[in-house]
């Protein structure tokens, strides 16, 4: 899959609609009953991003944006401002053997929890501690910032906990053929500007 670094704006994607989604189906019985089905097992958010541009300078970078990524060929990077940050999560536990996890943020309500995968952590903002102790990256461990892969030199001893500070970015693509634009005024765009989230980076 074509991937670049070069990362959305984020002065337009703060002013963006956004939010997460889930692909269910339902089926309604003759009895009146449903039944729902999940056939994804991770979220997939969405942006409308017009409505975060403001000034003749923003639209200017949303279109080289979108023709450098030449439209829905090349996912980037996205900021989603409602949901970017972990702080103390704990994405493992060591086994004495394993030295390879996927960096992860949990949601809970109830007695429930939901486990996102977290494929692109933002370079120098990783905090990653083993056990309670920080570790140093390139010395105890190494990540993969396409993958959210933390390698670790030494295997955690079993039971270490790991976890992890810090703040990334979302895999997307654009999600229209036509990118329709008019700079007669700002923030009243006729067509919507969408962005979906991508289930991978690499």
């Amino acid at each position: 899959m074509s991937f670049s670094a070069d990362r959305f704006p984020d002065d337009v994607s703060y002013g963006s609609s956004s939010g997460p989604g889930w692909e269910v189906t339902v089926v309604r019985m003759d009895s009146g009953r449903e039944k729902r089905n999940l056939p994804w097992s991770q979220d997939l958010g969405e942006w409308d991003v017009s409505y975060g541009i403001k000034t003749d300078a923003q639209m200017l970078a949303v279109r080289r944006h979108f023709q450098a990524r030449r439209g829905r060929h090349q996912g980037f990077p996205m900021k989603d401002w409602g949901d970017y940050t972990v702080t103390n999560e704990l994405f493992g536990t060591g086994d004495g053997a394993d030295t390879t996890f996927q960096l992860v943020k949990l949601y809970t309500s109830g007695s429930d929890t939901y486990t996102k995968t977290i494929w692109l952590p933002r370079i120098s903002t990783v905090i990653v501690t083993k056990a309670g102790v920080t570790q140093i990256e390139g010395t105890d461990y190494t990540i993969d910032y396409l993958t959210g892969i933390v390698t670790f030199t030494v295997a955690p001893a079993s039971s270490a906990a790991l976890r992890w500070t810090g703040e990334f970015d979302k895999p997307a693509r654009y999600d229209l053929k036509t990118l329709a634009m008019t700079f007669e005024t700002f923030n009243t765009q006729s067509a919507r500007i969408p962005i979906i989230e991508l289930k991978a980076a690499a």
